[in-house]
């Protein structure tokens, strides 16, 4: 997954949006031997900055959050790369001295590409179908998450091959700031016309998300 998609995925979490990718602050070699297990070594809420370089060494990538495009947060982004891509992002708030959210992108050939397998590895959730907050009026969405807000993590997956694109995890116990209430949707554009997005709500009105992002059976 691209920088710009993977960081729609922290939008939610972090109220804000991202254009493009913002201007890198320093620079390192980062982790080159990075694997799902990593998500089991970093918690959110708990993991500082020195034990973060302690495990997986000094990122590739360290952003700060306040020079990216439409953003309203401050902090950092720090970014681990394989094989010259994106493997696992992680953000700093400004007012916490550890790990408050991070995302982990999955890729073909992972043991858990496939949508019950990486549900599989957390037990005892209760998840919840989520979506995008914006609608491209153009298309139906072709992708949908599965939270537990208490537990704090969200899968995303493509609807049609049932195959994980990212696993969010949060810190819960901090409160999620809020999109600006005056923001307006992003225009999607198709030929010579462009049309605002529909908001998620009224999209879901017509197609229940329990029914349009199905949370699948695991035996």
């Amino acid at each position: 997954m691209s920088r710009f998609l993977a960081s729609t995925i922290i939008v939610g979490l972090l109220g804000y949006a991202w254009g493009a990718p913002g201007n890198p602050s320093s620079r390192g070699t980062g982790s080159t031997a990075l694997n799902i297990s990593t998500l089991d070594r970093v918690i959110a809420g708990s993991t500082t900055k020195a034990q973060l370089t302690e495990v997986l060494g000094k990122p590739a990538q360290v952003t700060n959050l306040k020079d990216l495009p439409n953003s309203h947060q401050t902090g950092e982004l720090w970014e681990y790369h394989e094989n010259g891509i994106t493997r696992l992002s992680i953000v700093f708030a400004q007012d916490a001295p550890v790990v408050t959210t991070l995302v982990w992108e999955v890729f073909d050939g992972d043991m858990e590409r496939p949508l019950k397998t990486a549900l599989g590895r957390y037990s005892g959730m209760k998840w919840q179908p989520d979506t995008v907050k914006w609608i491209n009026p153009h298309a139906f969405p072709s992708e949908c998450f599965l939270k537990d807000d208490a537990r704090g993590i969200r899968i995303e997956y493509r609807i049609e091959t049932r195959k994980v694109t990212s696993i969010t995890k949060w810190d819960p116990s901090r409160k999620l700031a809020t999109t600006p209430p005056d923001e307006k949707p992003p225009e999607y554009c198709i030929g010579g016309g462009c049309s605002p997005a529909m908001a998620a709500t009224e999209f879901f009105k017509q197609w229940p998300i329990n029914e349009y992002c199905k949370v699948p059976k695991l035996d």
